[in-house]
């Protein structure tokens, strides 16, 4: 039975700007957790003392150079997967995501995953998964800008191939990530417990919007412009994405 969770949050200095709101949407609309951890790659400081704050490199430090697909983006889901400065449980949200309607985790001592309205079977996220013997067994996409992970059930996900310590999965990332076959951590994830451990979790769908209008300006998602666009449209979807690319 799960009693409690924190959150987590994976940043870029990219999605600074956006943090006060997503911040204050998680604590207005995502129920009971605990503290909410930021993981991110400056020396950030953020004066809420709901809020703690963990530079990378003190959480996961790894060779970017040895990963041989898109190191940044692998790095940044290693250390939602690896990372041990959160409870047991442990809520991601993606730094960009707002949430704007209520949303309850943990409902009679179990987990919920999130479905969104979107399809999606990109081969080079099982092509990867099935070299850790994890293969898709639903048709939904796992991919929703927020997941409930467990520390214990994501080193069993890895253990099973004898990967039995962070610099054991880290090696085998440098060994086999490559284009056309790449991590998914929610795609890994929900596939292995729904596989493994199916009463842990009911599934909920949710509404969610994502836009990457002005997402290469890194000055376009300001918290005003956010804010309107709630303000307009958040009644209509459970969580708001404001892409900012780099």
């Amino acid at each position: 039975m799960i009693t409690s969770f924190d959150v987590l949050i994976v940043c870029h200095e990219k999605d600074y700007p956006k943090l006060p709101v997503v911040i204050s949407s998680i604590k207005s609309n995502v129920e009971s957790f605990n503290k909410i951890h930021i993981i991110t790659n400056t020396d950030l400081t953020i004066d809420d003392s709901t809020v703690v704050v963990h530079h990378e490199k003190n959480v996961l430090d790894i060779n970017l150079k040895k990963l041989k697909y898109r190191p940044t983006w692998i790095y940044q889901q290693l250390l939602k997967l690896l990372q041990n400065v959160t409870q047991e449980w442990y809520l991601v949200i993606d730094a960009d995501t707002v949430v704007t309607n209520k949303l309850m985790p943990i409902v009679n001592g179990k987990g919920r995953f999130y479905f969104n309205q979107n399809e999606q079977n990109y081969e080079p996220y099982f092509d990867f998964a099935k070299k850790l013997k994890i293969k898709k067994v639903v048709e939904n996409t796992f991919i929703s800008e927020i997941m409930l992970f467990n520390q214990n059930y994501v080193k069993e996900l890895f253990s099973t191939c004898g990967l039995n310590s962070n610099q054991q999965i880290v090696e085998f990332m440098y060994e086999n990530i490559k284009e056309k076959s790449h991590l998914s951590e929610y795609e890994l994830y929900g596939n292995f417990i729904q596989a493994n451990f199916p009463n842990e979790y009911d599934a909920e769908e949710i509404y969610s919007w994502g836009l990457g209008k002005g997402s290469w300006d890194t000055n376009f998602w300001n918290q005003q412009r956010m804010e309107i666009m709630i303000e307009a449209f958040g009644k209509d979807y459970d969580l708001m994405s404001f892409h900012t690319f780099y």
